[in-house]
């Protein structure tokens, strides 16, 4: 099956599972309502994720869609959409999912005997920079990172549906401008993510979301993120360079590590829930949820595009990463001073 009929097959299949869901939600409790951190108007189905995941499975299970790792890519993607599934009806703990997180790292890792090596050559000298007897950890820090950053970005109509499509994109784009056999995951969630999108996204004239993500799908998302960024950078013939994949998740990665960062040193839990995040920030700048995502988005969008260009035009990796060093110090003082930053939004705002 060619790429584009794996992606509508993929875009058909979620849609049909996410109608069917959506009338299920509300006896299996999987409705989203309003709270004092959330303010979108009814309670809301939070069956996106899932409708990801049983197309997911659809298609992989069917043999429509292969990959080498079949077998642990279903089991990982089986049990962190389970335990999200599972926090969106009743809210479990943060220790718990955390814990639940670091065992979808280990299948990962184990399992799928997929690791980070290297990080690639991004020494001053430019030398190729080797994890040696840290790279369990690294990349099960890795893992869990990504996971958590998609569920933190997930906060606004169409958010992060869009940061996981942007950088697929990108991915996509790398393997067909080399020549290099595109994964099937990743036509996969592109078709998955659209037709997701056109439920989520205020897209058409839509006033608000029919569905969201929920954990589950936020988490989903990560995981399989992850899956590919750590799959494709690590070898001699692999055809993305690590620091590439920084640039294509650079939002999310960005504010779920300042947030961390600053709620740790406020003696705060790093998960301890509030509004501090880069869209909560935006949309108390802009009074809009839909100028927030699309800024967002633009940001995301070049952020990737950066990374695509570096990985297509051979730009020194070393370079790129302390590059990527400079967009988060930004990044990081933005939210540390957020009140600065949604002074300077509607500074902009009221001049254009």
């Amino acid at each position: 099956m060619s790429d584009i009929t794996l992606a509508i097959a993929s875009f058909a299949l979620t849609i049909v599972a996410i109608l069917a869901l959506i009338k299920l939600a509300p006896r299996f409790g999987l409705l989203d309502h309003p709270n004092d951190r959330k303010h979108h108007d009814g309670a809301v189905p939070v069956v996106g994720g899932v409708a990801l995941y049983v197309m997911l499975m659809i298609l992989f299970l069917s043999g429509l869609a292969t990959s080498e790792y079949t077998t642990p890519l279903l089991i990982a993607a089986t049990f962190v959409t389970l335990i999200g599934a599972i926090d969106d009806r009743n809210n479990i703990s943060p220790r718990v999912r955390l814990v639940m997180q670091f065992i979808v790292a280990l299948i990962i890792v184990y399992a799928a005997d997929l690791r980070l090596e290297h990080l690639g050559a991004i020494a001053p000298n430019g030398g190729r920079v080797y994890l040696g007897p840290f790279a369990t950890a690294v990349t099960i820090f890795g893992i869990m990172s990504v996971i958590n950053a998609m569920n933190f970005i997930d906060g606004l109509d169409g958010l992060a549906g869009g940061l996981a499509l942007i950088a697929v994109a990108g991915l996509w784009i790398i393997f067909d401008a080399t020549g290099s056999t595109t994964p099937d995951l990743i036509p996969v969630m592109a078709g998955g993510l659209s037709a997701f999108l056109l439920f989520n996204a205020r897209w058409f004239g839509r006033k608000k979301a029919a569905l969201f993500l929920g954990d589950a799908g936020s988490t989903l998302l990560g995981m399989l993120l992850v899956w590919l960024m750590v799959d494709h950078t690590q070898g001699g013939d692999k055809v993305i360079s690590p620091v590439v994949a920084l640039w294509l998740l650079a939002v999310p990665l960005i504010d779920f590590l300042a947030i961390v960062i600053r709620r740790a040193a406020m003696g705060r839990h790093p998960f301890h829930p509030d509004r501090e995040h880069l869209h909560h920030i935006l949309t108390r700048a802009t009074n809009s949820d839909a100028q927030t995502v699309t800024v967002i988005h633009i940001v995301a969008f070049a952020c990737a595009a950066i990374g695509v260009l570096g990985q297509l035009n051979n730009l020194p990796k070393n370079v790129m990463f302390y590059a990527f060093l400079g967009l988060f110090v930004a990044g990081f003082w933005s939210l540390k001073h957020s009140w600065r930053m949604a002074k300077l939004v509607k500074l902009i705002g009221a001049r254009s």
